[in-house]
């Protein structure tokens, strides 16, 4: 009986401690989420991490949007401007505040958008009622004005972001909780159903996940805290930390649009008033992303382990007619190699900057020369300029039906 009694006694005790530390885990310091700094690969650098995320959660903001006053959409922002005398700000944040209809697939042109949408911005200590500035249906990004005062902190953005650089992705819920996962830029192509200006980062944490399908965060953040100089195993946190790297997109693959492709767009904006884009009429893949084997075999066809592979040609466009075929390779435009898709899209942007400079405007002609590797021809692999005429134009490209060759070998 005495046995038996303190049994008793020890489970009674075991419930009482599991009782109470259940009670302690539902406190608010305690029932948020983990952020990701317990990761064995973050314990070095977790001091200098949380400074970076806390200075940067001052420009994250909350957003939503309503159509007769019925929620549309919720998404986080950044702020990125602030004007003294106006006491206006601008509010970066995704197309998807807006978007009433959405696709899979970016290139069908089917996303539908709302642009007299009602938007709030949600702050630490108040709802502000905003004003859609400008967005852009192709690239993705939208911008809100909202009057306020001064902000603790702007967003500034990072120049260059390198493959399997280590980013931290932050974003706010509803509740104005700061959301965090972290991964590396992945060292792969994009979908044929991606535009070409996406890169890939692969999340640690997979809590976001939820977030993002059941879009309470659908507009995350990305900001840089690549270690760059490794000592001993352990990192030394460079000097550039905090810079905002890139916008996320609601990609399956956590596909995010880099701070380079988001400078050049934002400088056109503001410097022209229109962010035109030239259309190619064609998807990519590059080949540096493609499987070893594949590239020795490319590299001993065309000689060369660089350029696009053209995965899609859109039917009844200029390249078509000028035979291009999938398989084909783009190892240059405008006599600049390319590499990687983003490489493609900046460079299409800094043609499009020179014409608008020139006095030409959208939809203006521009004769682009292309070097092109035509393939699967039945004849030895050289390379050959071809002249592109296209237009510069600020509207979603759209490649829905393209040709296929299933010949390709």
């Amino acid at each position: 009986m005495k046995n038996f009694s303190a049994t008793a006694r020890q489970q009674r005790g075991r419930e009482k401690y599991f009782n109470k530390l259940d009670s302690q885990m539902k406190l608010p310091h305690r029932s948020l989420q983990s952020l990701g700094l317990d990761h064995k690969e973050f314990l070095p650098v977790r001091a200098h991490a949380t400074k970076i995320i806390l200075k940067a959660a001052k420009f994250v903001v909350f957003l939503s949007s309503y159509i007769d006053n019925k929620l549309l959409r919720q998404c986080s922002g950044f702020l990125i401007e602030w004007d003294e005398n106006s006491k206006d700000a601008v509010v970066l944040t995704s197309t998807h505040l807006i978007c009433c209809e959405d696709s899979l697939n970016e290139w069908s042109g089917e996303h539908k958008y709302a642009p007299d949408a009602e938007v709030y911005i949600q702050l630490a200590d108040d709802r502000i009622k905003a004003q859609l500035l400008y967005y852009h249906k192709h690239y993705g990004f939208a911008l809100i004005r909202v009057t306020m005062g001064r902000p603790a902190e702007l967003a500034h953005f990072g120049n260059e972001v390198n493959l399997a650089q280590l980013l931290y992705v932050l974003g706010r819920d509803e509740n104005f909780n700061i959301q965090l996962s972290n991964g590396r830029v992945q060292y792969e192509g994009l979908t044929i159903y991606e535009y070409h200006h996406h890169i890939h980062i692969e999340a640690v944490v997979h809590e976001l996940h939820a977030f993002i399908d059941s879009r309470l965060i659908v507009r995350i953040l990305h900001f840089d805290i690549d270690h760059t100089n490794v000592v001993v195993h352990t990192w030394r946190a460079s000097h550039r930390n905090g810079n905002v790297m890139g916008m996320a997109s609601l990609s399956a693959n956590m596909g995010f649009i880099p701070s380079p492709v988001l400078l050049k767009c934002l400088h056109l904006w503001r410097v022209h008033g229109c962010i035109p884009r030239i259309q190619l009429g064609m998807k990519f893949s590059p080949i540096i992303f493609q499987n070893l084997i594949y590239i020795e075999k490319i590299s001993r066809e065309c000689n060369t382990e660089r350029g696009l592979i053209v995965e899609e040609v859109a039917r009844g466009s200029v390249v078509e007619k000028l035979d291009m075929r999938n398989g084909d390779i783009i190892l240059s435009v405008n006599g600049e190699c390319v590499s990687t898709t983003v490489e493609l899209e900046l460079m299409l942007l800094r043609i499009c900057e020179d014409n608008l400079v020139r006095g030409n405007g959208l939809g203006s002609n521009v004769d682009i020369p292309v070097d092109v590797f035509y393939r699967n021809r039945g004849r030895k692999c050289n390379p050959d300029r071809m002249r592109l005429t296209t237009i510069m134009s600020d509207d979603v490209e759209i490649i829905e039906e393209a040709y296929v060759d299933l010949t390709l070998e």
